[in-house]
């Protein structure tokens, strides 16, 4: 309700405002890390800017936690989404390699997806020691195929406007980790779903 509040102001909008596993990219996490390397010209400390930082370094393994809680053991999950956003092949410092990178090391099997981004993600983890645990699916329906959870990582319109409630998702009440709080209240309020920043 807050953050809803905050973007009616134009200045502000509400683009920025959604809770998740972070961003990522080229651009951002490098402007942040040459803002806090100027600290000592300054001679004066940037909390803001190192909070930010902290924050979201910590996000991704939030979500990550809400898996493990979920699961008394691993098992095979489908993972929608890699890119550090939509449109966009581009997997540089995304958040969503932290959290696969958190479930491999926990032992889960990953079927993963993402529209354009699996050539750069499959380059990414190909000497990764538990890459044969990484299953690349190009469509999301066979990512869901044989997974026993949903982990949404990247907020692509295709997973936003996904028929949810025609699906073995609702189905077979599949639980639903989405990393960027991308699914309206009134579909939300009918899965077996969990976000940051969201409680039923």
């Amino acid at each position: 309700d807050v953050a809803k509040a905050v973007a009616l102001d134009s200045r502000i909008g509400k683009d920025f405002l959604k809770s998740g596993i972070g961003y990522g990219g080229s651009c951002f996490p490098k402007d942040l890390q040459a803002l806090m390397g100027i600290e000592s010209e300054l001679q004066r400390p940037l909390h803001l800017t190192r909070a930010i930082h902290d924050i979201n370094t910590l996000m991704p393994s939030v979500l990550t936690a809400k898996v493990l809680n979920h699961f008394s053991k691993p098992t095979t999950l489908a993972v929608w989404g890699v890119a550090f956003k939509p449109h966009t092949s581009d997997i540089r410092s995304s958040p969503a390699l932290k959290v696969v990178h958190e479930l491999l090391a926990h032992g889960y099997h990953l079927h993963v997806h993402d529209p354009e981004g699996l050539q750069n993600f499959k380059d990414y983890f190909s000497q990764h020691p538990q890459a044969a645990n990484l299953k690349i699916c190009f469509n999301k329906e066979q990512a869901l195929a044989e997974s026993f959870g949903l982990v949404i990582l990247t907020d692509w319109p295709e997973y936003i406007e996904f028929d949810w409630l025609n699906s073995p998702v609702y189905q077979k009440k599949t639980p639903v980790f989405d990393g960027r709080l991308v699914l309206p209240d009134n579909i939300r309020s009918q899965l077996n779903y969990q976000a940051i920043g969201w409680s039923p």
